[in-house]
């Protein structure tokens, strides 16, 4: 039982850190598209394992909870990714500074 226990607080200290990692990639890769979609994604499943983690001890109903979030996550990454094609079908590539261009 001090094992489960040391692991969950292991585990605890480790998802805020995955969080702020991916959060400073995001600040570092923000010129291309996909690099900010992947960098939201691992936030997403950074924080339903986290959810999921936490739950962990609880009824069926919590499971369905994270099974939503689950496929609100997919669902989020493929508007993102429809967003990445027509981005590119529009301006040739996915650098977010030729979408932000303004051309008089």
């Amino acid at each position: 039982m001090v094992v489960l226990k040391d692991m969950f607080l292991s585990l605890s200290m480790m998802f805020p850190l995955m969080i702020m990692f991916s959060l400073i990639a995001l600040m570092l890769t923000r010129e291309h598209l996909l690099m900010c979609l992947l960098n939201l994604e691992m936030m997403v499943l950074t924080i339903s394992i986290s959810f999921a983690s936490s739950l962990a001890h609880f009824s069926m109903n919590e499971v369905l909870l994270i099974l939503v979030i689950f496929t609100i996550g997919a669902c989020g990454a493929s508007l993102g990714l429809a967003c990445m094609v027509k981005m590119t079908r529009t301006y040739g590539n996915d650098n977010l500074n030729s979408m932000t261009s303004l051309k008089c």
